[in-house]
């Protein structure tokens, strides 16, 4: 997850590539797992993070 939050803020790369990029197969199991441990979606989070 740290490795994805990572990819999120510093590369334009869409979720399912960071998804796969991750080592993950599933975007939707993908992102739950971020969600369970950011406490918000992966694109939620892009959102956050760009706006700052």
């Amino acid at each position: 997850m740290e490795y994805s939050s990572h990819l999120l803020i510093s590369t334009d790369k869409k979720i399912n590539e960071i998804c796969w990029e991750s080592g993950f197969s599933n975007v939707s199991h993908f992102c739950q797992l971020f969600q369970k441990q950011y406490g918000t979606s992966p694109l939620k989070y892009i959102n956050v993070i760009r706006k700052q």
